[in-house]
């Protein structure tokens, strides 16, 4: 076998969502970036309809991404509907993202 099952195994039983809130304060790094979009490129698609595409959003970027969320979420949800906790973490979830 090319790969150690045992290695996969536990990488597969141990893979858990990361959310904004437990994010650290550790800054990612370019060059990471790029290799796990990269490697992700390789990850398979419904009916195999590659290619991904991704937008990277840095500097200056994130603070206007977070405010054009929120206020897309605020201009296309009832009135009803809409939860200002939701709302909030539009404004605040890509603020938590740090690159050099």
């Amino acid at each position: 076998m090319k790969y150690n099952l045992s290695e996969i195994t536990e990488i597969i039983k141990n893979r858990r969502t990361i959310y904004p809130e437990d994010f650290s304060d550790r800054k990612v790094h370019r060059e990471i970036v790029e290799r796990l979009l990269n490697n992700a490129i390789w990850a398979p698609t419904h009916g195999m309809t590659q290619p991904w595409r991704f937008k990277v959003f840095m500097g200056e970027a994130i603070p206007r991404l977070a405010n054009q969320l929120a206020e897309m979420y605020k201009q296309t949800t009832h009135p009803e509907k809409f939860l200002e906790k939701k709302y909030n973490n539009f404004k605040e979830r890509p603020l938590k993202s740090k690159q050099n």
